[in-house]
């Protein structure tokens, strides 16, 4: 337990460090809570439809790994499986919905917790999942976190010479909303090369008036001179876009600005 809470601690103290501002002209807050944007209700149910782009669409993701009364975080790049589909399909469903309140989010202990059951996911975005929450906190502006644990024996886990005995599930829990003047930018990390900017207010893509517009960016990785940058490298970003009582109903990835994937919300339940 008070490993678990040291760990909460970690990420809540590297990113109070790392909150960067740039105010713009239009200020005006927009209406209602911010956990308004980001519906966390017994119930609520999504469907998105997720579209290939031009070139294949990359993840980016940093596995937290608990060692006893410590912990190792694994950065890991790759591709999505789905993406080399030999019959070329070009369209894929993904379905989650809301099964239940969690107090605890695998290891972590947010105040607002939701286990997240992903009923059908065509394109494998959740593809090493072993379970999926919603953690979010009210406390000093509103932050939501997607935590997905992994098993102990999983690709990327690390492993000792007794193998897997004892070893903890991992998990990753990034950024995906938070409410804060346009122009922020949060990074977990001064080494880090992920990150979220809040736009602003904007209509989405697919017509969405009032949405809070964010972006994600993957920078890409380090090279060494003369090296040419392999494809899973690539600087990426993810436009996201949250609309009121919904969450999100759009994302754009773009791979060194080249559209990969997008997903689209074609069904919403609460």
């Amino acid at each position: 337990m008070r490993t678990q809470r040291l760990l909460v601690l970690f990420f809540a103290v590297l990113i109070s460090l790392f909150i960067f501002s740039c105010p713009k002209e239009n200020d005006s807050q927009p209406r209602g809570d911010p956990g308004d944007y980001f519906p966390t209700k017994v119930g609520t149910a999504w469907t998105y439809k997720v579209v290939l782009g031009e070139i294949n669409p990359l993840r980016y993701g940093e596995v937290v790994w608990p060692q006893g009364g410590s912990a190792i975080r694994m950065a890991t790049r790759g591709f999505f499986t789905a993406s080399f589909n030999k019959d070329e399909k070009k369209e894929f469903l993904l379905k989650m919905r809301i099964k239940g309140l969690a107090s605890k989010q695998g290891k972590i202990e947010y105040p607002i917790g939701v286990e997240l059951e992903i009923e059908q996911d065509e394109f494998g975005i959740f593809e090493y999942h072993k379970q999926v929450f919603f953690a979010a906190t009210p406390h000093g502006g509103f932050t939501a976190h997607r935590v997905e644990t992994r098993d102990y024996d999983s690709p990327g886990a690390p492993s000792s010479s007794w193998g897997g005995w004892g070893a903890d599930d991992g998990y990753t829990m990034p950024l995906v909303f938070f409410a804060e003047k346009p122009g922020t930018k949060i990074s977990i990390g001064d080494k880090s090369p992920d990150s979220l900017l809040f736009i602003g207010i904007d209509t989405s893509p697919l017509g969405n008036s009032n949405c809070l517009h964010f972006q994600r960016k993957v920078a890409s990785a380090d090279k060494k001179a003369g090296e040419d940058l392999s494809d899973l490298g690539k600087e990426f970003t993810e436009d996201t876009w949250f609309a009121r009582g919904k969450g999100l109903v759009y994302l754009v990835q773009k791979v060194e600005g080249k559209v990969s994937m997008t997903w689209s919300l074609t069904d919403f339940f609460q």
